[in-house]
């Protein structure tokens, strides 16, 4: 078996490459460093896009890994911002939601004050509530002035 390094027309298993842009899900793997199954994953949610050669087989088209930033125009794997902004996506959605969470228990904690004033008993079931209430790390909110 030739090796598929040592020439371009040939692709991972050593079988000449499909004339045109098209690559196999194999390829496609060996080309941008990620696995088959994340590569048909994608294509499965919609968030890659993949054709159907004579056989039946996926084929991904080259300027489809360079569109969603897996492959560089000149071949090589994808910049880190492909799969970094997804990251970087997710983390800012967790930093908004620790800070909206953060923000309730500030306003809960302030209308415990005000109702504190109110009566005892009505405080301390506002305190037992708030006692109840998960903090981000899992452990329980203490309870304002307890």
């Amino acid at each position: 078996m030739a090796d598929p390094e040592a020439s371009p027309d040939l692709d991972h298993s050593g079988s000449p490459r499909p004339p045109g842009r098209l690559l196999t899900v194999a390829d496609a793997a060996a080309a941008t460093g990620l696995s088959q199954k994340a590569l048909r994953r994608r294509v499965d949610r919609g968030t890659l896009r993949a054709v159907h050669d004579e056989q039946g087989r996926r084929m991904l088209p080259r300027a489809e890994l360079i569109r969603a930033e897996l492959l560089s125009q000149d071949g090589q794997p994808g910049r880190p911002g492909g799969e970094l902004i997804v990251w970087r996506e997710i983390a800012e959605r967790e930093r908004a939601r620790a800070e909206l969470a953060e923000a309730q228990a500030v306003e809960l904690r302030v209308t415990l004050a005000g109702i504190a004033q109110a009566g005892p008993i009505r405080a301390l079931r506002l305190r037992r509530a708030l006692r109840s209430i998960p903090a981000d790390d899992g452990s329980r909110t203490p309870a304002a002035g307890a």
